[in-house]
């Protein structure tokens, strides 16, 4: 047993790093749309900077404050509980390989609080509802603003040959900032459950931050073009006065929830704040890849929550 212990110990740590590399090409990437769609950054500039200005976000928030970890670590209790820690990471890691797969965004954050939801449940018979139904209300409010507001800016600003490439860039740095501060924060949190002792976590905190912020950076370089493509290109069609709109509202939604220490979905308010931005600058939405997003992000739920709570039952078998 403590063999069987040890080795998953080593499986999980892997697996953290698993589901950061895994959220560098499936929602880190909605981060650098903008730039990449329009053809103000090339792909491997934009996926540099955003490695930079996540691994920054990350490294300034964190030492600010990690309420954020803290919320996560709410939901679900893995604190030394080695079964169901792989459990959530393994969930999160399959379900966002295989939506990625199939060319369809999905949301790191929605994955990890189903999966710990279930761990909750298998292990103790219940789950925090309440911490749970505020988070996914907050999800869901700033992916309202932030398509709202990307709308009404886009809206009130008037139309004009004005280049927008350079506020472009600022935008892109604030989107992965932001990007960084939130997603990073989570990961953050899962690694403070995974230690037995919670006072060895800030001996380890700068290479769990470099460590994290390297595997998203990797993963969206590996295969980020494909997440960047589906929302910048075939759910609307951005310019660069659309997309610093869209860059400007999520930013601002993400940056408002991060200051009242709320996890959200970053790839969610990013993809909602360029259909706003695109639907504002009177561009046409292609309904069936909005559907899509909607369906997957509602989906995410039950999915993960099952797939977590089957394997916390297959982990409880070794």
């Amino acid at each position: 047993m403590e063999i069987t212990d040890t080795l998953l110990g080593i499986l999980n740590i892997l697996l953290l790093f698993g589901v950061a590399f895994v959220n560098g090409f499936t929602d880190a990437p909605t981060s650098i749309t903008s730039v990449v769609v329009t053809k103000t950054l090339s792909l491997k500039k934009a996926c540099i900077l955003c490695g930079v200005l996540n691994l920054s976000g990350l490294a300034i928030v964190s030492a600010i404050s990690t309420e954020i970890a803290d919320e996560i670590g709410k939901i679900g209790e893995i604190h030394g509980n080695q079964r169901g820690a792989c459990a959530v990471l393994l969930t999160v890691v399959l379900f966002g390989t295989v939506t990625w797969r199939f060319g369809m965004m999905s949301s790191e954050s929605i994955a990890l609080i189903s999966a710990l939801s279930a761990v909750s449940l298998f292990y103790n018979g219940c789950t925090d509802t309440r911490e749970l139904w505020l988070i996914l209300l907050f999800l869901i409010v700033s992916c309202l603003i932030s398509f709202f507001l990307a709308y009404f800016i886009s809206r009130l600003f008037p139309k004009n040959s004005a280049n927008y490439s350079l506020p472009l860039v600022l935008g892109c740095c604030l989107s992965s900032f932001i990007h960084g501060a939130q997603d990073g924060l989570k990961l953050t949190g899962l690694a403070i459950l995974l230690f037995d002792s919670a006072d060895s976590y800030p001996l380890s905190k700068p290479v769990i931050i470099v460590a994290v912020g390297s595997a998203i950076l990797i993963g969206t370089l590996f295969s980020g073009e494909r997440i960047i493509r589906s929302i910048g290109e075939k759910a609307v069609k951005l310019n660069t006065r659309s997309a610093f709109f869209s860059d400007i509202a999520s930013f601002l939604s993400l940056f408002l929830c991060t200051l009242l220490s709320i996890p959200v979905s970053t790839g969610n308010a990013r993809a909602t704040s360029i259909l706003g931005a695109g639907l504002g600058n009177g561009e046409r939405i292609n309904k069936k890849v909005a559907i899509e997003l909607i369906a997957t992000s509602i989906a995410t739920i039950p999915v993960c929550f099952v797939l977590c709570y089957s394997l916390c039952f297959l982990l409880e078998m070794i």
